[in-house]
């Protein structure tokens, strides 16, 4: 089972944080004699760009702005914008916008967010795989990418099974749903390998394309 690594600092409960502990968005510390603080992972995941989840044969931890040049080789890739979207980003800094604007602010608002898979031993990210809350959707859903060179070995299988399971132990969510344009079959074979169903079909808005919408419920 993938493990996080945590590092801690003390803050005092409000209203806000009591709601996102029921969310499972927060962790519980004890400290003192008997005291305790409330623990929002938006105050940790920002500053702690350690390893977060391990499988045996990936690293999957936060993106930083460093990850730009990758970013830009993933978001420009054919598959990429076939399946996802074209982001229209064309050069490093745009990337480095890119992130910022969407994994990095993620972090910050909801403690989770796409985080970078790197190969076990660490090095550059070969794909992204994590947790996403869209204003169009009820529900946070899980989404990955991977670069063409790690396509085909099982390691988008591998990193989405880590997630699910941090989503479900760590963050305690009891479902989560998947989007996937009709034609991918390998994302769909890949959902339901996880124990996804489709649910229906969907449009994000309403001059977008309709997407199966897939979900997994943890019994």
């Amino acid at each position: 089972m993938p493990t996080m690594i945590r590092c801690a600092m003390l803050c005092p409960a409000t209203p806000k944080d009591l709601a996102l502990y029921q969310h499972g968005a927060v962790i519980s510390l004890s400290y003192g004699a008997g005291g305790a603080a409330v623990v929002p992972l938006s105050t940790l995941l920002p500053r702690d760009t350690r390893a977060m989840l391990h499988t045996p044969r990936l690293l999957i931890d936060p993106l930083t702005e460093d990850d730009a040049p990758f970013m830009l080789a993933l978001l420009n890739d054919p598959d990429f914008i076939l399946h996802i979207a074209d982001r229209g980003v064309r050069s490093v800094d745009q990337a480095r916008q890119y992130l910022r604007d969407g994994p990095l602010l993620s972090y910050q608002e909801n403690g989770f967010g796409l985080w970078a898979v790197r190969p076990g031993e660490g090095g550059e990210p070969i794909g992204i795989c994590g947790l996403v809350k869209r204003a169009t959707l009820a529900d946070v859903d899980i989404g990955y990418a991977f670069l063409p060179a790690a396509r085909g070995r099982g390691l988008a299988l591998e990193s989405a099974r880590a997630v699910l399971d941090h989503a479900r132990d760590e963050l305690g969510l009891r479902r989560l749903v998947a989007i996937v344009t009709p034609g991918n079959q390998p994302s769909r074979q890949l959902l339901e390998s996880l124990g996804f169903a489709y649910e229906s079909m969907i449009q994000l808005t309403p001059e977008a394309e309709a997407l199966c919408l897939y979900a997994w419920e943890n019994p």
